[in-house]
């Protein structure tokens, strides 16, 4: 075949005569081909018929065969190239991130973090864990010397599992993703749980419920304990726990005829619910704290700028468990518990529910004593 054939003069009028050329050299070197033999298969074919081809097995090999592993290696940096904090750091790390966090979600508050910081070092000692030590040595195996070591000391399992708790928040999932934005890695520490049967609430003694009652009136009769009074008043008369009883305002109450109302909405469900807490007293039970009432609605009921509330509240724990019946260990709380046992008493769930902000199957697990015998109406 030449280039003068119609064939290549009719793409050589399109294409440059240099491309016509070639084609001619193309087409001359493929005339002399043979075609292909019959039952001919291209190569791609044969590999992809050989692919369904079974591999042979592998010979088992025994584990006793194998050479022991070596030790394993702690990492500064793993292969992403995120640090691996020690103790120290991922404490640091922590109280950073949760401060953080709570200026957006309004959690962990300060009370929360200071407690998390404090108890996971408290943790660290008595697991004998140095603080310059690489956190993932923790393991589940020494987590587990926890329950021993708890035990020995005379702790309750309630206490023991709140150790745990620690480690469980400080590395919390929302925690770990701060963590890795800051080229750290931290991964959620699992730690096994143990049941802890839950005693029902059993109401306090009629004795006992009289002496707490003339304790808080001792508080109100001396001015160098009024906020005190305050404080323990508004736990035990609208069953109030103890962080919101420091949130709480003049403004809270609203007088109605011969009747005082509280209302408020608890911060545990003030991101969740929603559900408002609310009570009615007479004028008589309201003057009993409406007599130091401020003119500012804004103003804390106790005024606690010049208190150091922490150490208040031990004091005022520390006197309590001094009247309760031996094995109340929930002190101050035990304030709150009565005021919503005795709203169930008197009155019902249904009150019970109003007063306290809590769900009904919350009261009835913590909170009321079943031996009552009140009709459940809701």
């Amino acid at each position: 075949m030449s280039p003068s054939d119609p064939r290549i003069k009719a793409v050589a009028d399109v294409l440059s005569v240099g491309i016509a050329e070639l084609l001619a050299k193309c087409m001359d070197a493929f005339a002399g081909v043979p075609p292909p033999p019959p039952g001919y298969v291209a190569p791609e074919k044969v590999a992809i018929r050989r692919q369904n081809i079974p591999e042979p097995v592998a010979e088992q090999v025994s584990e006793r065969d194998l050479p022991p592993l070596p030790p394993p290696v702690d990492q500064p940096v793993n292969q992403s190239g995120l640090k691996v904090p020690t103790w120290a750091q991922l404490i640091n790390l922590y109280t950073e991130c949760a401060l953080e966090n709570y200026k957006k979600n309004f959690k962990p508050c300060e009370r929360v973090r200071q407690a998390n910081v404090t108890g996971i070092k408290k943790v660290l000692e008595r697991l004998k864990i140095p603080l310059d030590e690489p956190y993932n040595r923790l393991t589940r195996q020494r987590i587990s010397l926890l329950e021993d070591i708890g035990l020995k000391e005379g702790k309750s399992r309630a206490s023991i599992q709140t150790w745990r708790g620690y480690i469980k928040s400080i590395t919390a999932r929302w925690a770990c993703l701060m963590y890795e934005d800051r080229g750290w890695e931290v991964h959620p520490i699992a730690t096994q749980p143990f049941n802890i049967a839950q005693k029902a609430y059993e109401a306090l003694p009629a004795e006992t419920v009289q002496k707490i009652d003339e304790w808080i009136a001792s508080l109100r009769a001396n001015p160098e304990t009024r906020e005190q009074f305050k404080f323990v008043w508004i736990m035990r008369n609208l069953a109030v726990r103890n962080g919101d009883v420091l949130r709480f305002t003049w403004g809270n109450f609203t007088q109605k005829g011969n009747k005082v109302y509280s209302a408020y909405i608890p911060h545990k469900t003030s991101k969740s619910s929603q559900r408002r807490a609310t009570w009615e007293m007479t004028l008589d039970k309201w003057m009993e704290i409406g007599e130091f009432k401020s003119d500012n609605p804004s103003d804390l009921v106790v005024d606690s700028k010049h208190l150091d509330m922490d150490a208040v509240q031990r004091d005022l724990n520390k006197q309590i468990k001094e009247i309760l019946p031996e094995g109340r260990n929930k002190g101050l709380y035990e304030l709150r518990k009565l005021s919503a046992h005795e709203a169930y008493e008197q009155f019902g769930p249904k009150a019970a529910v109003r007063k306290t902000g809590d769900s009904f199957d919350t009261l009835n697990t913590h909170y009321i004593d079943s031996s009552a015998g009140v009709d459940c109406d809701i």
